[in-house]
């Protein structure tokens, strides 16, 4: 019953942070006003990813966990995002936002109780780098170290999720693709801890790792079996494998330029990541696991392809003017950016509708 209380009211918390996140996006893009809305554009970070992903995140492994202090974590992280709504002082939103992170990892570990495999292990890993980020965005400030270790913590957690879904599938290859997935971990870890005492040998290290995850996923991810498929299925692998191609571009311009203070390429590097990668992967991955925390399904639907082509054109425009420098195709890239995340919204929430209004023999 508490479960029932308390998921919808959270999930509000989560898409007020994506909504949030989304004004100030056109907010850095100049195209709305920035003394309309106080200082949000500098908030863009914080409230997609500490915000809308980190409140999600933590109540999708609430609803798993099955007890109460687990809804801690997304609570803290959704009231840090509404303390940067009511204008509260900076280090406020940064207070919550750590101790929501502290919770998500305290739920992570708690898994250990059930099973120790290095799932459980990775699962906890990638907390701890949200902690990390979290911490450091608390002791010194806004800068580039914090958008680094949030980098690890969502990029673990997701290939992490889908070396469990693989890796059993793997039979003679299981032990040299775990090895292979290790270090690839290993390399994005240390180019993260390097990052902070030397930007540029850090960063480029960061980007070879997240090459190599991209390759280790391409490669071993039973998710290409699927693109022969119909359905949900093949569209789940054209998100999966589109994003890891965006994950890949990351990481190459990362190796390439490290652009980790600001201009066209950290554009573009950080895009291809959060934009590319992490968004494909929800776009992927919200038929399955939104039922679970709004208890409406959401069965699969054609128009979903219009979401995921808007986001990849408007993503290829954005990334193509950022190396062109053309400042112009960046903003109307980044307005449809935010036109294909609202379009996705739509569409789940159609979906979701129209399979309760038809009933069960809906499907």
């Amino acid at each position: 019953m508490l479960k029932k209380i308390v998921k919808f009211p959270l999930l509000v918390l989560g898409i007020i942070s994506l909504f949030a996140g989304l004004w100030a996006a056109l907010g850095k893009l100049e195209w709305v006003q920035a003394d309309s809305f106080t200082d949000f554009p500098s908030h863009h970070g914080a409230l997609m990813v500490a915000g809308f992903l980190g409140t999600v995140i933590a109540l999708e492994r609430a609803v798993v966990l099955h007890a109460w202090w687990g809804y801690l974590a997304p609570l803290l992280s959704g009231a840090g995002t509404m303390a940067i709504l009511a204008g509260a002082p900076a280090h406020v939103s940064v207070r919550l936002y750590t101790l929501g992170s502290l919770a998500y990892l305290a739920v992570s570990a708690s898994f250990l109780r059930r099973v120790v495999n290095l799932s459980v292990g990775l699962l906890i890993f990638a907390g701890a780098f949200l902690v990390a980020g979290n911490v450091t965005w608390l002791m010194h400030g806004w800068d580039f170290r914090v958008i680094l270790w949030w980098i690890g913590f969502l990029l673990i957690t997701i290939a992490g999720e889908r070396f469990e879904l693989t890796h059993n599938f793997m039979g003679s290859n299981a032990k040299s693709a775990q090895s292979a997935f290790l270090f690839c971990v290993a390399v994005i870890s240390a180019g993260t801890l390097a990052f902070q005492f030397h930007i540029e040998h850090g960063y480029r290290m960061c980007g070879a790792g997240m090459m190599l995850m991209s390759i280790w996923l391409l490669r071993f991810d039973i998710a290409k079996l699927n693109l022969r498929k119909t359905g949900l299925q093949r569209f789940m692998a054209i998100c999966l494998m589109t994003g890891y191609v965006w994950l890949m571009l990351s990481g190459g311009i990362a190796l390439w330029s490290a652009p980790s203070e600001s201009g066209f390429l950290y554009d573009a590097a950080l895009h291809a990541f959060f934009l590319g990668f992490v968004i494909s992967m929800i776009f992927a991955h919200a038929p399955v696991i939104f039922p679970g925390i709004t208890g409406f399904m959401i069965p699969f639907r054609g128009i979903f392809y219009a979401h995921f082509a808007r986001l990849q054109a408007s993503l290829l425009l954005r990334i193509w003017s950022d190396f062109a420098g053309r400042e112009t195709g960046r903003m109307h890239g980044g307005l449809l950016n935010v036109a294909a995340i609202l379009l996705f919204l739509a569409s789940t929430i159609y979906s979701a509708v129209k399979s309760r209004l038809d009933g069960p023999s809906a499907s």
